[in-house]
Formats: structure tokens, sequence, C-alpha cells
């Protein structure tokens, strides 16, 4: 079912890049959002349930192993394509990639619209990976309100965004790229985990 919805996701991104009409393609990005929050809130929470704790290092080894040799090799063969084409590489926003900082690059600086500026999710979910580990940790020794701290902290991000968009007018794109505008839909991936998983095993918030 996770496989359908990626497919969809994926299908609204590539035909929104085509230019086809009416597709929103700002969903699919936050389709892929909240099935990363819940997938990884959801291996967390059964890792907890069989051994009652979370290894932080198996996480990490676990996210590196799957990400950073394709990730690199993309970035690595790309760059070889501008070079051997003779074309400039923008090295300050393949630097921000590498570093998986790329969304803060386009948020700030604006989007260059260049091969690397799709990177841009990929580094909110790594930010998410690298934060959210130990976040759980502390919010899990009280299962019971984690349902409700979560529910807070979407909330706080809409509060914040709007304070953002109306209050301070900061420009749009920097909402649309910056980790602490999007990790609402990472966090609404995470809270559908934490409820279903509650729900079929009552024991962890006994």
């Amino acid at each position: 079912g996770l496989d359908g919805l990626r497919a969809v996701a994926v299908f609204l991104v590539i035909f929104y890049h085509l230019n086809l009409p009416f597709v929103p393609g700002g969903y699919g990005v936050m389709m892929f959002f909240v099935i990363s929050g819940f997938l990884i809130t959801w291996l967390l929470l059964k890792e907890f349930a069989r051994t009652g704790g979370i290894s932080l290092l198996g996480f990490y080894r676990r996210r590196t192993l799957r990400i950073f040799p394709a990730f690199y090799v993309f970035l690595a063969c790309w760059i070889v394509v501008l070079l051997v084409a003779n074309r400039p590489v923008p090295w300050a926003h393949a630097t921000s990639a590498f570093f998986y900082f790329s969304n803060y690059y386009n948020a700030i600086l604006g989007d260059p619209n260049n091969g690397f500026s799709h990177t841009w999710s990929l580094a909110i979910e790594e930010q998410f990976y690298l934060l959210w580990p130990s976040l759980f940790l502390l919010l899990i020794r009280r299962p019971a309100s984690l349902p409700m701290a979560l529910a807070c902290l979407i909330c706080a991000v809409w509060i914040y965004r709007f304070v953002l968009c109306y209050v301070l007018n900061v420009d749009q794109g920097y909402l649309y790229a910056a980790f602490d505008t999007r990790f609402d839909s990472l966090m609404a991936g995470c809270l559908l985990a934490v409820v279903l998983h509650q729900g079929r095993y009552s024991g962890l918030v006994a």
C-alpha cells in the first residue's frame, strides 16, 4: 500500500515538472514527507517494543547505507557530466547538496534551478533522520502522551509558519524549502504511526 502511495507521489512530481496543467506537484512532495515520517517512526516503535530501547548507532548506520552510496554516486556523476560538457559547476550549490543543506541554500539564496535543485527534499529528510530518533527517545518515556506531544509540535509549526508568512513577510521560497517550516508533514506521518501502533500494541501505552 505504501509503495502505491509512493508511486502516486512520484507521478505527481514528474507530471508537475513536465508542466502538465492542474498537477499539484507540491502535494507529491508532501506525501513523501508523510510516508517517510510514518515509516521511520513505525520502525522505531517496533524496535522499542521489541527491545525496550533504540540503537541510534544502528539507525544511523542503516540510513547511511541506504542513502549515501546512491546519492553520492549521483552527485559525482552529475559534476562529471557538467565538466565534460564544459558547463559551469555551481560549486556552492553542489557543496550544500553534499552536506544535505541544499534546502537552506534554496530557501535563503533562491532556487537556481539546476541539477542540484531537487536535492532540497532529500536534505529535509536527512535533517529529520538526524533529529527525530533522539527526540523520539525523549518523548517515548511517556508513551501515553506521545500523540498529544506530536500534535502540539505540528500545531507549533503551523503557528510559526503563519507568523513568518503574515507577520514577518518571509519569502515563500523559504517557507517551501526550509526544514523548520516543513517538518509538520513529517510529524504528521509520525503521529499516524504512533496512533496505529498504540492501537495495535496496547501494551505500549499501559
